[in-house]
């Protein structure tokens, strides 16, 4: 009942995965190698029911260069039950305040719908600009052993988040010197929910988790 084919670029590969039905599992593998974006929507998950996986975060890089997006990320993952994992995410520019792998959808400013069932395992990013690993809206995310070597703002960000489980994170260089922010934005509806997330055997380079969100709030 699988129907399998081999594809040369990512680009080609998420373009199978588009024309595919959105109830279908999809899974991309990838070799060994690096793997880039052939324009700014290559790295747009957008998909439903997708896995993309490689083989070891020191096999597999996909790097999104300075692509970036919808100008918020070299990743961005807007579609429920994606997995990513195994592999290494190096990006130069995800846009000021995306991440190298964000996970969003796109909000009108009074309610942000949520990204379900998410989970990031085994992977390593690096980025030279904003965060490492953004979560902004989104709901049951499991993010399991993932390093972020370095990251121009927080390691991770996170805003309008329910139910996210961290275990396992490891945070390196930030422009910030902070691992975890916590984003809000008064009477803003994509920033001013609040978040659940516990977290486990990780080890945070800056030991310091901020949040913007005010004692009234």
């Amino acid at each position: 009942g699988e129907s399998t084919s081999t594809v040369s670029t990512f680009a080609e590969a998420i373009a199978a995965v588009r024309a595919a039905d959105d109830s279908t599992a999809k899974v991309i593998t990838l070799g060994e190698g690096t793997f880039k974006a052939a324009d700014a929507n290559t790295f747009r998950i957008d998909e439903p029911n997708v896995t993309i996986e490689g083989q070891g975060s020191d096999k597999t890089v996909i790097d999104t260069e300075s692509y970036a997006v919808s100008g918020q990320a070299g990743i961005l993952v807007s579609a429920d039950n994606v997995t990513v994992k195994n592999l290494k995410v190096t990006s130069t520019n995800p846009g000021a305040s995306g991440g190298a792998i964000k996970v969003s959808k796109i909000g009108d400013g009074t309610t942000l719908p949520d990204v379900n069932d998410v989970t990031i395992s085994d992977v390593v990013i690096t980025t030279e600009a904003g965060y490492g690993l953004n979560l902004h809206g989104v709901k049951n995310a499991v993010v399991t052993n993932v390093k972020i070597e370095s990251a121009a703002k927080a390691a991770v960000n996170i805003a309008n988040a329910t139910d996210v489980a961290i275990t396992g994170l490891e945070t390196g260089k930030s422009g910030w010197g902070t691992d975890i922010m916590f984003s809000y934005k008064e009477g803003s509806g994509n920033y001013n929910k609040a978040s659940s997330v516990t977290i486990t055997d990780s080890t945070l380079a800056n030991n310091v988790i901020v949040t913007e969100r005010p004692s009234t709030a």
